[in-house]
């Protein structure tokens, strides 16, 4: 779906790149500690962590999955793959629990809350790709994932994931997308050069 990835060369402009993503994560981090710590799990409602494979062989992606305890086992589940808010830049996986929660608590869905790649270090579409991958991911365990219900989910940063993710795969492999207070681009034609439907 989208191309290898350019390598960024070590230049000043990539210097302050670096440092800025620096600063802005170290003003984050506090937030997030202080989140973490009063997370926690509403009941009938179980979350791990698993490791989903990369087209990259020497990474994986880390997702965790929330599902209901009362979830029929028996056939494929609908998947919602969300991602959390982030600005492109912060770590901040886990910060959507309670919406991953709620949503595997009052649907017959599991939850996959990814850790996309983040920017300076990595470029666009980096994040894209892990998204990607967690999809293809999902389609390898057709015995466990229903491939044909797969919805996306984001907020912020992750909302624009959403939509980006879904407007380039299409409603034949996306059945819904929520992007919260995603950033977006309403002014601009988005007419899909190959489908000729507005994906706006």
């Amino acid at each position: 779906m989208f191309s290898l990835l350019a390598k960024h060369s070590w230049g000043w402009q990539y210097i302050h790149l670096r440092l800025f993503a620096m600063l802005f994560r170290s003003t984050a981090a506090p937030a997030q500690w202080f989140k973490s710590m009063q997370r926690t799990l509403m009941s009938g409602v179980v979350c791990a962590g698993i490791y989903a494979p990369s087209w990259d062989a020497n990474r994986a992606i880390i997702v965790q999955p929330y599902e209901s305890t009362g979830r029929d086992n028996t056939k494929p589940t609908p998947v919602v793959v969300n991602m959390h808010g982030s600005g492109f830049v912060v770590p901040s996986l886990g910060t959507d629990n309670e919406f991953c929660a709620l949503v595997a608590a009052q649907t017959p869905c599991v939850v996959f809350d990814i850790d996309y790649r983040k920017a300076p270090e990595h470029l666009f579409p980096a994040a894209l790709q892990d998204v990607e991958d967690v999809l293809v991911y999902i389609a390898a365990s057709p015995e466990q994932f229903d491939a044909s219900n797969i919805f996306v989910s984001g907020f912020s940063a992750g909302g624009n994931l959403a939509l980006s993710t879904a407007a380039s795969l299409g409603p034949e492999r996306i059945k819904g997308v929520v992007g919260i207070y995603a950033p977006l681009d309403k002014q601009s034609d988005t007419t899909h050069p190959r489908r000729g439907s507005s994906t706006g």
